[in-house]
């Protein structure tokens, strides 16, 4: 039997709770309920679940253009085995985004290659993008944050 802060994986060890949603190696596939974040947020799914995009994210308080001093100091993410990006357009950057987002991305591609294999990756279809002419339009893409 495994501690409180622990899971049974596929190997019969017991592994830290922290792991599990990485790895997703428990012996039946499903991380137990005592772990943190044992279940995985569908599009849309928020923690807590009644939160807005702006009470989880924060709100955009200023748009970010390109050429000026904030829009240079996000992070430009080069193309890995298992981080690809869609091509750039005139409104679209999906490999320019804030650190976090970086962060948060390469983790994600990382676990799904572990998850997958080796020929698998995560293909960014947008990141940042340039804010639009209406600002009732605006999204956390418009910053680098989605």
């Amino acid at each position: 039997s495994c501690e409180d802060d622990e899971y049974c994986d596929f190997y019969g060890v017991c592994s830290l709770c922290t792991t599990c949603l990485a790895q997703r190696d428990s012996f039946d596939g499903e991380c137990p309920d005592r772990c943190p974040l044992a279940e995985i947020l569908m599009p849309g799914e928020t923690i807590p679940s009644d939160s807005t995009e702006e009470e989880t994210s924060g709100v955009i308080t200023e748009f970010i253009y390109p050429g000026c001093p904030q829009f240079d100091s996000l992070a430009v993410v080069q193309e890995s085995d298992s981080l690809r990006f869609a091509p750039s357009s005139d409104t679209s950057i999906p490999n320019r985004m804030t650190q976090r987002m970086k962060r948060h991305l390469e983790s994600l591609a990382d676990t799904i290659k572990g998850t997958f294999g080796d020929d698998a990756y995560l293909l960014v279809l947008e990141a940042y993008q340039t804010p639009p002419a209406d600002s009732a339009d605006a999204s956390l893409y418009n910053v680098g944050r989605a």
